[in-house]
Parts: C-alpha cells; structure tokens; sequence
C-alpha cells in the first residue's frame, strides 16, 4: 500500500525525459482524454476529465517510448491543474507503439485551495491514481486510457449547429452586461465508453471550436464525458474541461437534467461554469452527428483541424435581468 511519503519521494522507476530544442515544432500532436475517479479515501466518487497531448513521432515502433506530455489539463473541485504544475513524472509511455500509461505527480507547489496535497497518476501502475487530502489522508483512484476505442466501437464525429451559442457576463441575480454571440462552429468526437443499468457512458474527445469574440477569433479545447440514460425518463449530462483561447482550463457541467430525444442523431445542451448564476460562461451547443467526415478534414480550416462551417452571427448585450 502506498503511503504519503511514497508518492512524495518514490519515482517507481519512471525515467524524466527532459526537452531538447529544435528549430522545428512538432509536427504530428496527438490529443487524448480520460476520466479519473478516487474510489477510496474523504473524496470517494469524485470524477473529472483529464485531457492530455503528445508528440507520436516521438514514439518508438517497437520497445518502450517514454515521451514528454505536451499538455496535462483538468480541473479538480474547482481547481484547475497543467502541465506547468507537474512536480514529478510528465510522460506517455508507450510498449511497442501502444500507449500503456501517463504519468504526473502534482504535490509540494499546489495552487492555492487546492483540495489535495498531493495527486499523482500512472505510478502506482497504469490507471492507478493516488492522493492525499488537505487532512493528510490517503486515498485510491483509478482511470483508464481511451488512447484507442475498444474493439469494435467507433468515435462518432459531431459539428456544431446553427443555433449553438458562447455567451459571457452576469446572470440572475447579478447584473451586468451580457457578450453573446452565435458566431461559433466546430467539432468534437464522441465515444462510447460503458454502460450501467441506468445509464450509457461516453467519452468526449478533441473538442475544437471557435468562437468570434467582439471581432477576435479564439479557439476553444478540450475533452469531457457525456452520459445519457434514466429510470423514469431520459436525462442526459454533459461534463466538459475545457480551454478558452489562453485561459486556464476551466469545468463546464450541465447537470443532470431531463432530455436527449435526438440522441444520437444530435446532441443539444447547455454547460455553464457556475451553473448559469452571477458571472458565468454558458455554451449553448447543438450540435448533429455527421455522417460522412471527409468534407470537414478537407475544408479550409487550420491545419489537422475537424472545425465546421460558422452558423449565423448574432451578437448582443444586455442587462442580466433581461430575456436571455
């Protein structure tokens, strides 16, 4: 069993591949994401997204690649950690090619209010998570890469709709102006993960969007999870970390609340940061499930970009005690 003073001092072997420079950027970045969850300890049944990167040219065919993580991002408990924070670890490790594990430890230099005094993946073993609470409590997680679907299931592509918004400012009962645009499109990869008596999992993967703030294109990142089911009636929920331009990553949930008709023809809901109260950010996606991927790999939109064509601009501001 692991202890505080393990995950604070134990490498486990894990060899720290430092940065080299080159004149050249990486040029093949791959994107991934995961859901982590702490099974034991004071914050059992938490879950969260993990979204990660790294550079596939630098993994090795056959043997063990140990490759520096480009990117490291979720948010815990209203916390938000990268790559940046990573004390120890900060790898993809890779058997003949296939991903095994990721590593990083966050401990020692935490942000402030952090939940944890430490949290650290990958080593224990694949998917093993540790952490120790602000009590100086220890506690077990787990998580599972989804670097490729399994057997047999396939990622789903979905474009954005007419009709998705970005809108920022006060809400009910705050007042102060509101931006809102419908200047956004885009795309993301939906995933199927499992399955329980009550509900259908998946894994929501390479979220790439762009919205037109006041004249300036910025681009939005990320991954999360997305489940639908329900006893009595279809409820679905839609959980997503996500990166505004350089801002920090930030969890955008829309609860658990009723819906998902379309589903899985369209997926059509709203996610907020602060549940649509005081200042907030709020994404109105709609978004449909495209047949046929070719026409958007092949559009004119940056390069290794899936982005969808714009739906119609509208823009206004507004006092918060008006009809959104």
């Amino acid at each position: 069993m692991w202890t505080p003073a393990k995950l604070v001092w134990t490498v486990v072997g894990v060899l720290l591949v430092l940065a080299t420079s080159s004149t050249a950027p990486a040029q093949n970045i791959v994107f991934g994401s995961f859901n982590a969850s702490f099974d034991t300890g004071s914050l059992a049944g938490t879950i969260f997204p993990v979204s990660y990167s790294y550079d596939a040219d630098q993994v090795n065919e056959l043997g063990d690649s140990f490759v520096q993580l480009n990117s490291f991002d979720f948010t815990l408990l209203g916390v938000s950690f990268m790559k940046s924070d990573i004390f120890q670890g900060g790898q993809a490790i890779f058997r003949d090619g296939a991903l095994e594990n990721v590593t990083a430890s966050f401990q020692v230099l935490l942000a402030p209010n952090s939940p944890v005094k430490n949290i650290t993946f990958g080593f224990g073993g694949p998917g093993v998570i540790g952490y120790v609470d602000v009590d100086n409590q220890f506690g077990s997680g787990s998580f599972r890469l989804l670097s490729e679907p399994p057997a047999g299931v396939l990622s789903e592509l979905y474009g954005l709709e007419p009709g998705s918004t970005f809108s920022r400012g006060c809400f009910p009962p705050c007042l102060c102006p509101i931006f809102s645009t419908g200047e956004i499109r885009g795309t993301y990869l939906l995933t199927f993960d499992h399955f329980d008596p009550l509900f259908d999992y998946y894994v929501i993967d390479r979220v790439d969007w762009i919205v037109t703030i006041r004249g300036e294109e910025v681009r939005i990142t990320g991954s999360g999870a997305y489940r639908i089911g329900g006893e009595f009636a279809r409820q679905h929920q839609l959980t997503l970390a996500l990166r505004i331009g350089n801002d920090s990553l930030e969890l955008f949930d829309s609860g658990l609340i009723l819906g998902g008709a379309g589903f899985p023809n369209m997926i059509n809901i709203d996610v907020s940061i602060r549940g649509m109260r005081c200042f907030d950010t709020v994404i109105e996606m709609r978004s449909s499930l495209r047949k046929n991927s070719e026409e958007f790999l092949q559009s004119d939109q940056p390069s290794g970009s899936l982005l969808y064509p714009a739906s119609e601009f509208n823009q206004r501001t507004v006092e918060c005690g008006a009809n959104r």
